[in-house]
């Protein structure tokens, strides 16, 4: 919640949008890889590649401040899951996951129940 009223504070339009995810905005705020901002790479990348939630944690909060600068919004309630998922047991892999996928622009994650790796366009037919 903290997080979310610093991104949010005196500001009219909203900093939770439903369904922006963490590597989506990172994504936005990086920019393309010729114009790129560079210190907004490297607190990404910090970020991912947290080991510890105090770690993550102090990231993320220098990251939002950059978002807040631009602008550009965040999914606070998905954050929120993906925070405590990054605390279970195996949960940080997935996590980091998800926003790899998320910036690199494939919204499709496997989740338990769904976690063939494939589709229609990647399988080859005889």
């Amino acid at each position: 919640m903290t997080l979310y009223g610093i991104h949010q504070q005196s500001r009219t339009e909203p900093m939770h949008v439903p369904g922006r995810g963490l590597g989506q905005a990172a994504r936005t705020l990086i920019g393309p890889p010729d114009d790129e901002l560079s210190s907004a790479r490297a607190r990404f990348n910090a970020l991912v590649t947290s080991t510890t939630t105090s770690e993550l944690t102090h990231h993320l909060q220098a990251f939002v401040s950059q978002l807040r600068a631009r602008r550009i919004p965040l999914d606070y309630a998905a954050l929120a899951d993906e925070l405590v998922r990054f605390q279970q047991a195996d949960g940080a892999k997935t996590v980091r996951l998800t926003w790899a996928r998320q910036y690199a622009g494939l919204e499709h994650t496997p989740t338990p129940d769904n976690t063939d790796s494939t589709d229609s366009h990647s399988t080859l037919e005889h």
